[in-house]
């Protein structure tokens, strides 16, 4: 039976009681009141009862049992009284607990109540035909906590999503035997495990105390407890080493863990899995999964995407489709298609990075990965590429004094170096200076010189301009004219450009297609431990260019000119982009919240922003210690100069002020040192040898956050000042009354309150502060009241029984994030509005007192056109509808006409005029009869009699 019919037939049941037992001449005695009551343990002294009449004379021949139960207010949660050797009663109408009338008297025995607590013992007494005859109500006493006795569960764990914390963490309790927690018990442990679950898939936490927690005041609160994968019918066991009477070992409910929102991407097939050559699609297209924290793959999310992109470009290549890099998910797996590089290279890397959908767009996320390392070789023959064109040519068969040179080049246009085999054929085509003579000669113009050095475009397009040990910065050499590179020694060094950072220089890329011609020469700086340097530059426009074992020839032959710009020059190497190169290792500058100053409470998530000096990479889940029980968890921000870290309030957490740890060494912390680390951010092939320092010391918050998760109370409940002031309301009425919590408050369902005429003001609004407000419109069936206030001090429930439905329980909690903690709703410290208010209800409907003509016109003699006012006099204000105004009905000489209604809305009188007309003069006095009132000619009330005669005198004829 839901617990809104257990209260409506407590309530019918408890009416029965008073008007049956009333005819009736017998009477209840206690005799013995209730002493010595523990929860869950028999009453030290039993109550008795006797049998009397109501004169108090004791009747021992009655035959009939008494039943006993606890005086309820019907808001409160059924609480059964049990006896020894019997079940439970469960609810109000399963009434086990009686003992049958023995010369008059009943002695009880092994009577008890199981939770702590103020009551009262309520008798009834029934007869042998079992009719209640008479009730009477035992005094006040007080159920205590009595001794430890078994573990019990005080929450279930729930709200649990794939590798996050759960939402409502277990609690669990040392109870008497009565369930009440015994708050003096602080020894032992109690210990968690996993019961049922997903095979292979381990009960994991995040906080220190892991799965034994201490007991401290009856309580062991876990914390941090969360499961990775996805499944149902998880359950928790629990245990505790103390040497308990009752259970010692308990499991919770089952609970499931559900999909939680993207947290990382998994690359199922790369395109290091495979082949890739120049120019045609992958062998190995990329394959992705999208999962939560736990691993688990979104496969409810078939609307988000992944955008594929470089991480590192050694060839300077194009991705192609290029609309094709951007892929949706299909139930959480993105399969890309038909991708391909164009250039030949070494060391190629992608990353993949998430794009949420918000209902409307994709929007950029900090939840991305990079896939491994590959090459891009040259494919197979796809066409012929001229790489230098014939000149310098005499008549009369003499060789060209520059061959041509051609390349078969495969689909992304990379030289095919592997072909010796293929022969090319040379057609002559007529030239133009067949018939005409121009001269073309090249040979004595002046040898290649570098016109621009530059850091290469897609460094200049970075917007990093500090880089740090394991960074890769390229350089381009720009020359007025193609030059090639050949080599003067086996296995020689290459040639390099030395920079201006202590033993730092940048080398010759891919040397593999030395004799091509090209205006471009690439040059590579993988930065070094120690390096430093406040802006990179080359040491010297004159020598800072060594080509070591190789030449760099035109396509005569000729040495380049290898004089690089002058410093300083716009075409010199620190004019394309300032980037400064420095050892240092990020350290933290900055530690913030998201959330303004002020007070929070259970549920509430913070997020804490830590700032560094650099950009830094995260590997692993980092915490930020705190001044709470638990530290913050580590979310995103790898890749950044910030991290970012959540820290959920849950109960039990009380703090004046929530600060990061404020030891002179306090850290970040890595829970797995072996595997947990921050590093300097870096676009090479390895992570940076250079760690971050994570210390932060003295840095606290600049906002001042204080938690406390004590459920909010009501401090007071009074009329709306502006909009119900002290008065008489009436039918229609609405009354506002406004709710004060100590603290901001959500409303779920509803909130409602019991006042004293059997009225129920309704919450409206002010959801989220302290602050509600309540409507309480006056209804017909409303009790008349002549000072209104609330009914009881258990008149305010969380629920909704708006247009008369069965009640929709909600909650009324602390305002957070996600808000747990229930506010108290009992009103026993609050002042009754009754006590200093003078609110009254009046429900009777106005009655009509009697209507008549105005004064004024007394003795008249009326014609045609003339006005008759005609007054109706109510017992109370009314108000006219405009809309619908009245009509009042007349008879003369039984002929019908109306009067119109004119004023007196709001006041107990209202006035009509009726003009008369043609046929009304008659040849004597006539009696003008008042026959009914309707409004706009509907809803016609007969009210024939109230009003006088009037004689209306027979005027001249009238035309």
């Amino acid at each position: 039976m839901s617990l809104f019919l257990q209260h409506i037939l407590r309530a019918i049941i408890s009416l029965l009681l008073i008007v049956i037992s009333s005819a009736w001449n017998i009477a209840l005695e206690v005799t013995t009141q209730v002493d010595g009551a523990h929860g869950g343990e028999p009453f030290s002294t039993q109550p008795s009862v006797i049998v009397n009449n109501k004169k108090g004379e004791h009747q021992p021949s009655f035959e009939g049992r008494v039943a006993v139960q606890l005086n309820q207010h019907p808001n409160e949660t059924f609480e059964p009284v049990r006896k020894e050797g019997l079940a439970v009663p469960t609810s109000i109408v399963d009434t086990h607990v009686s003992q049958d009338v023995m010369d008059g008297r009943v002695d009880f025995n092994g009577l008890g109540v199981n939770a702590a607590g103020n009551y009262q013992l309520k008798f009834t007494l029934y007869d042998e035909h079992d009719l209640i005859m008479a009730t009477t109500i035992g005094d006040n006493f007080t159920v205590s906590v009595g001794e430890m006795h078994q573990l019990g569960i005080i929450t279930h764990p729930e709200s649990a999503f794939g590798g996050t914390e759960f939402g409502i963490q277990p609690i669990l309790s040392i109870q008497d035997r009565g369930g009440n927690t015994v708050e003096s018990i602080n020894e032992g442990m109690v210990t968690v495990s996993l019961q049922n679950g997903s095979d292979g898939a381990p009960l994991r936490c995040l906080n220190t105390e892991g799965f034994d927690v201490p007991i401290k005041d009856g309580l062991a609160a876990f914390k941090g407890l969360f499961l990775d994968d996805a499944a149902m019918e998880y359950s928790l066991h629990f245990s505790t080493d103390l040497n308990l009477e009752g259970e010692r070992k308990l499991t919770s409910n089952t609970f499931s863990v559900g999909i939680g929102p993207a947290a990382q991407i998994d690359i199922v097939r790369d395109v290091s899995h495979g082949s890739a050559i120049g120019g045609k699609a992958f062998a190995s297209q990329p394959r992705v999964e999208v999962k939560d924290a736990g691993g688990n793959v979104l496969k409810f999310d078939s609307s988000s995407a992944v955008r594929i992109s470089f991480y590192y470009n050694p060839s300077q290549g194009r991705i192609s489709p290029s609309n094709h890099t951007t892929a949706f998910l299909e139930e959480g797996v993105v399969q890309f298609r038909r991708l391909a590089i164009d250039k030949a290279g070494y060391g190629y890397r992608l990353k993949y990075e998430f794009l949420q959908f918000d209902g409307a767009s994709l929007e950029e996320t900090s939840i991305g990965t990079i896939g491994a390392y590959f090459n891009v070789d040259i494919g197979p023959p796809h066409r012929l590429s001229i790489l230098q064109h014939t000149s310098g040519g005499w008549a009369g068969s003499q060789p060209f004094h520059i061959q041509p040179k051609v390349a078969l080049v495969d689909a992304g246009g990379n030289v095919v170096s592997s072909d010796s085999t293929s022969i090319v054929t040379a057609h002559l085509t007529p030239s133009l200076a067949y018939d005409s003579k121009v001269i073309i000669n090249t040979a004595n113009d002046a040898t290649p010189s570098i016109i621009l050095a530059e850091f290469a475009q897609g460094r200049e397009e970075d917007e990093r301009t500090l880089y740090g040990p394991g960074d890769v910065i390229h350089i381009d050499v720009i020359f007025d004219q193609e030059v090639a590179i050949f080599p003067s020694a086996d296995n020689g060094t290459l040639p390099r450009l030395m920079l201006n950072a202590a033993g730092a220089y940048a080398e010759l890329v891919d040397e593999s297609q030395h004799g091509l011609l090209s205006s471009k020469l690439c040059f590579e700086y993988l930065v070094q431990e120690g390096h430093s340097q406040l802006e990179l530059d080359y040491l010297s426009s004159e020598t800072s260019l060594v080509p070591n074992d190789y030449t760099i020839e035109d396509a005569f032959g000729r040495n380049a000119n290898l004089v690089l710009p002058a410093l300083g020059l716009g075409s010199s190497l620190s004019a394309s982009k300032k980037i400064e190169i420095s050892h240092k290792r990020p350290t933290i500058t900055n530690i913030d919240v998201d959330v303004p100053s002020g007070e929070y409470g259970a549920g509430q998530v913070i997020n804490f922003s830590v700032s560094f000096d650099r950009q830094v990479v995260v590997s692993g889940i980092p915490l930020l210690p705190l001044n709470a029980p638990m530290p913050a968890t580590y979310t995103h921000g790898s890749g950044t100069a910030t991290l970012h870290f959540e820290f959920r309030v849950i109960e039990g957490d009380n703090l004046d002020r929530l600060d990061v740890s404020t030891q002179a060494d306090a850290s970040l912390m890595l829970p797995l040192p072996h595997d947990d680390t921050i590093t300097l951010l870096t676009n090479g092939a390895s992570s940076s040898p250079v760690t971050a320092d994570l210390v932060y010391g003295a840095i606290s918050l600049p906002d001042s956050l204080a938690i406390d998760t004590t459920p909010p109370i009501v401090i007071s409940i009074s009329p709306q000042a502006l909009t119900t002031p002290d008065g008489t309301y009436a039918l229609g009425d609405v009354l506002t009354f406004q709710v004060i919590f100590d603290k901001p408050v959500d409303v779920d369902k509803g909130l409602e309150l019991t006042l004293s005429n059997g009225g129920v003001a309704q919450y409206v609004s002010g959801s989220g502060t302290e602050a509600l407000l309540l409507d309480y419109a006056v209804k017909e069936d409303d009790d008349t009241s002549s000072n209104l206030g609330f009914f009881d001090t258990r008149s305010l429930v969380a629920q909704n029984t708006e247009g008369g439905r069965v009640p929709v329980a909600g909650y009324v909690r602390r305002v957070s994030s996600n808000p747990t903690t229930d506010a108290i709703l009992d009103l026993d410290s609050v002042l009754n509005f009754a006590d200093n208010h003078a609110i009254q209800i009046d429900v009777e409907r106005p009655q009509m007192l009697s209507v008549s003509f105005d004064n004024s016109d007394e003795g008249r003699e009326l014609i045609h056109g003339d006005l008759l006012t005609i007054l109706m006099q109510f017992s109370a204000p009314v108000v006219v509808k405009e809309s619908l105004s009245p009509l009042l009905g007349l008879l003369i000489d039984r002929k019908k006409r109306w009067a119109t209604f004119l004023s007196g809305s709001g006041s107990s009188i209202l006035e009509f005029s009726y003009q008369v007309s043609i046929g009304d003069d008659l040849q004597s006095p006539l009696d003008f009869k008042y026959t009914r009132i309707c409004t706009g000619g509907r809803d016609c009330i007969n009210t024939g009699g109230l009003m006088k005669a009037f004689q209306l005198q027979t005027p001249q004829k009238v035309a």
